[in-house]
């Protein structure tokens, strides 16, 4: 069952009442930007185990690294 099938059954099964999923929606797309937030601090933790030369190779740097470690996962990005 497709997402406008879905809709269509809600929408017939509420008997015209039209439901707004946009409030869904954007608890879903909140879900998903903390999981991606979630998933960068995983990365940043695993590059703290790599030595100088690799992460000069990448361009970061350990204080990159520990800035980013620090900032809680609600906060926006610098």
């Amino acid at each position: 069952m497709t997402t406008q099938d879905q809709v269509r059954f809600i929408t017939a099964k509420h008997a015209g009442y039209r439901l707004d999923l946009s409030f869904l929606n954007s608890i879903k797309q909140g879900f998903f930007q903390l999981k991606k937030a979630y998933n960068d601090k995983r990365t940043y933790k695993n590059m703290s185990t790599l030595p100088d030369y690799i992460l000069k190779d990448i361009g970061i740097t350990r204080e990159d690294i520990q800035a980013k470690l620090e900032n809680p996962v609600w906060e926006p990005r610098k």
